[in-house]
């Protein structure tokens, strides 16, 4: 359609994602949200699903705030999702968005990381001999092997704060782990740009899905796997230019959330795109 054919608006928006969960406005709208790949907000890699969705409340971070705002779309992934006839996720059966991907790449010959409650726990030789599996990829092998890593859609979920009557889709979606580990840097960073790519990939598939599907056409974007999870900022912008240029052109209104203050990347970012700040 010809009206789809216009230039995406940018901007940033500084606050506390609450609120804009809470916004009539919002309806319909698309949240990017940093979770694992279990779909869930373990504070850390030794908390199971079992600890239950309580203690999200008391997590001011992006993840368990957006997870918070929609709560009940959470207690379904955390204690009702069907788990191979099982209802939820427990210590020893959890969902993965690596899965398919795993299977693809021999991961269980090779055991190049182990899944631990969402967390991708790489050894050193592991994440050594991940690294040069992935340079012997041919271009088409590589991005066969790529577009099967997955995010959580949580479609048409109904915002739980503030007696709120209206659904908005979040799209749950982690990076690796950089963080809690003592390797360098260049060692993750073919596998964690593939994860960063491959998430704002999709977050943008959804959001224009959600736009023919609604006519809501607004995404919120937060620069995920930094702050705790420690990817370099420059790779996380890559992956937003990157997606940025792939769906230019599409008519999304693409707002940036940033808490406290100020993104500086963010606003650079804005720059380059043209944006006046």
């Amino acid at each position: 359609m010809a009206q789809d054919k216009q230039p995406n608006q940018l901007s940033e928006w500084v606050g506390d994602v609450q609120v804009l969960h809470q916004d009539p406005k919002n309806q319909n709208a698309i949240f990017q949200v940093a979770s694992q790949f279990n779909l869930l907000e373990m504070v850390s890699p030794r908390v199971t699903p079992l600890a239950g969705i309580t203690g999200y409340a008391y997590d001011k971070t992006q993840g368990p705030v957006c997870a918070m705002a929609c709560a009940a779309g959470t207690l379904y992934r955390n204690y009702l999702v069907d788990m191979a006839g099982q209802k939820g996720q427990t210590d020893q059966c959890q969902l993965n968005m690596l899965d398919e991907f795993e299977r693809a790449a021999n991961h269980k010959k090779h055991g190049f990381w182990t899944m631990q409650n969402g967390y991708v726990m790489p050894s050193k030789p592991g994440l050594v001999k991940f690294k040069q599996f992935l340079s012997a990829l041919s271009t088409e092998e590589a991005e066969n092997l790529k577009a099967l890593i997955k995010v959580g859609l949580q479609q048409n979920t109904q915002v739980t704060l503030n007696q709120a009557q209206h659904c908005v889709s979040q799209v749950y979606c982690s990076a690796l782990p950089l963080a809690y580990h003592p390797y360098q840097d260049d060692l993750w960073q073919p596998f964690a740009q593939w994860v960063l790519d491959a998430a704002y990939e999709a977050t943008f598939h959804h959001a224009l899905l959600e736009k023919h599907r609604t006519g809501n056409r607004r995404i919120y974007l937060t620069l995920l796997g930094g702050g705790a999870f420690g990817n370099p900022t420059d790779w996380i912008i890559h992956a937003i230019e990157k997606s940025l240029h792939q769906f230019a052109n599409c008519n999304l209104e693409i707002i940036f959330v940033s808490y406290g203050q100020s993104s500086q990347a963010v606003q650079s970012l804005l720059k380059r795109a043209g944006v006046s700040i």
